[in-house]
């Protein structure tokens, strides 16, 4: 389940995260649970303030245990001994490498239970995998951008312009190819029509098979793009994600882009940061990575400079900014892995790296979508109030017949205890000196009802210096 090297037609398949994180979208109070969890399990089998943290084989096991429990695994008896001796091995990787104070850190993630070997195996590019190279001569290339030496920024970041779809994760599926390419037309949507959408990498995968990619087997950047050219666009809502293939479905109602709107896609120079930095500069590319080395695995923080990851490329993510953080200039990348890899969801590779540059970004050419704005539906502005006003009234209806429903079970439960208070005054009245005047009906009940009834400027802008990235 990794990007297959590329050959002339780009076909790879690529890395998939081997296990769905339960807390990964969680919000408010889960998402600080599993920080503050995470940060507890790091600190036992990470901190180089405390070697006993490394040495004692009771705060391994229970940092183990916290592991198990909140990335939801489940082992056989025979298995768990394995997964803890890995995980414990990838506990003294963090420790070493986060003492040696780099300009990132790692940290327990979903990866954490896999050797090296293992991970690279089972997430690594299967040699037999031939690309299917039918269809591959539609594909809508529209030329290769060259460095122009051309005046950019000293950083952007498109998330500041809502250029950015949220953080998603493509499971144990080799779906990477799809995720980088939709949101690239996501990126480049978004800037030409000012409408953000969040499209369905289902439909992609399920049906862009004759343009020679392979579904979970993986396929190429370009090919899911020259599908989304000759295809009517839904989103995830309509059309969701289920980390298999599946069965082709066009036929929507809820049409994002049409057909049209996407014209094709534009490669831009390999082996150059100056032509990756101008392009970045006008809407985010997608790019092809190495992502199979424990180094990106365990990647939760900073700007990963390393020589660990190759250009071996095995994975595809988004480039959706750059910038320089304490004198260390780096790419800012959109993965599809979920929001409990590295920054939530998103990453930082250093930038100026010789040759193919850091993990292989830019090794072979990325790849940016190019649409056409005018084929946007305007938004209908009457609609949108006529839709909210409607569902306004649906949550009101439903809050009053609630609270009637409420009133009548309490009104119910009190009219025994109301009869039987009426016969005992009967049988024995007060004293005239002490009776109290009662209204008929019952004040408390009409008192109680009486309290419930009282009741282009987006490059300019992005083009600002960001500010520090949050940490996982």
């Amino acid at each position: 389940q990794v990007l297959l090297p590329r050959a002339s037609n780009g076909v790879f398949t690529c890395i998939a995260p081997p296990f769905a994180v339960s807390l990964e979208s969680g919000g408010g109070m889960r998402r600080s649970k599993f920080l503050l969890i995470g940060a507890f399990a790091a600190a036992r089998c990470a901190s180089a303030s405390d070697p006993k943290a490394v040495t004692n084989a009771d705060r391994y096991e229970s940092a183990f245990e916290d592991f198990i429990r909140h990335f939801g695994k489940k082992y056989t008896d025979a298995e768990r001994p394995r997964r803890f001796a890995a995980f414990r091995a990838n506990c003294d990787v963090i420790e070493a490498r986060n003492a040696q104070n780099k300009s990132y850190r790692l940290g327990i993630t979903a990866f954490a239970d896999l050797t090296p070997a293992e991970f690279a195996a089972t997430y690594g590019a299967p040699a037999s995998l031939e690309p299917r190279l039918e269809g591959m001569a539609d594909i809508p290339l529209l030329g290769m951008e060259l460095i122009r030496n051309l005046s950019v920024p000293a950083s952007v970041d498109w998330r500041t312009q809502g250029a950015v779809a949220s953080i998603k994760n493509q499971g144990q599926c080799g779906a990477c190819w799809a995720f980088a390419g939709a949101a690239a037309i996501e990126g480049a949507w978004k800037i030409a029509t000012g409408q953000l959408v969040s499209l369905s990498e289902q439909q992609i995968v399920d049906c862009s098979g004759k343009y020679g990619t392979n579904g979970c087997k993986g396929g190429s950047i370009e090919g899911g793009i020259a599908y989304t050219v000759h295809a009517k666009l839904t989103n995830d809502a309509s059309y969701p994600y289920s980390a298999k293939e599946g069965t082709c479905q066009e036929n929507h109602n809820m049409i994002m882009i049409p057909e049209g709107g996407v014209v094709g896609y534009k490669h831009v120079q390999p082996q150059s940061d100056q032509a990756l930095i101008e392009a970045v500069a006008q809407q985010p590319v997608a790019v092809a990575i190495e992502a199979d080395q424990t180094i990106f695995a365990l990647y939760k923080g900073g700007v990963l400079a390393s020589d660990d990851c190759g250009e071996k490329i095995d994975h595809a993510v988004l480039v959706v900014g750059y910038g320089t953080d304490k004198g260390q200039d780096y790419w800012l990348i959109k993965n599809s892995w979920g929001e409990t890899w590295g920054e939530r969801g998103f990453g930082r590779l250093a930038r100026g790296k010789k040759g193919g540059g850091q993990c292989g970004i830019t090794a072979t050419p990325p790849s940016f979508a190019v649409v056409d704005g005018s084929k946007a539906k305007p938004i209908d502005i009457r609609a949108t109030l006529i839709a909210a006003a409607v569902a306004a009234g649906v949550l009101l209806l439903t809050v009053l017949f609630c609270c009637i429903r409420s009133r009548c079970r309490t009104g119910s439960q009190r009219a025994p205890l109301l009869a039987q208070d009426s016969r005992q005054s009967r049988v024995a009245p007060a004293p005239a000196a002490l009776q109290i005047a009662r209204p008929a009906g019952g004040q408390r009940l009409g008192g109680a009802q009486g309290a419930q009834g009282g009741g282009s400027r987006l490059l300019q802008q992005a083009s600002q210096q960001p500010s520090a990235p949050s940490q996982a």
